[in-house]
């Protein structure tokens, strides 16, 4: 089973919709949805987008991987979404 165009994200740009996909919580739902999905059988998943202007993306822009840390907690992370793909690929 492979997912196309997979994650959480919103086709609109409001000010909460924003505040919403970057959140610190989002590391946590994103992470839930990765392993449930590999859990119940899942293969390649397919994130929609890497970054872009709009909601669907792991990340708004290209600095992405900034402010990382393996303990949640401790993430400094504009963009949580990305820090649960590198916590899931990394083990970390």
């Amino acid at each position: 089973m492979i997912a196309y165009e997979g994650g959480e994200g919103a086709n609109f740009q409001t000010t909460g919709a924003v505040a919403a996909q970057t959140s610190s919580g989002m590391r946590g739902v994103t992470t839930t949805l990765l392993n449930s999905w590999f859990a119940q059988g899942g293969g390649t998943f397919f994130y929609y987008k890497l970054c872009s202007g709009d909601m669907w993306g792991l990340a708004m822009d290209i600095s992405y991987d900034t402010g990382y840390s393996a303990t949640p907690a401790a993430s400094t992370e504009a963009h949580p979404k990305w820090g649960a793909i590198k916590q899931i690929a990394t083990g970390n």
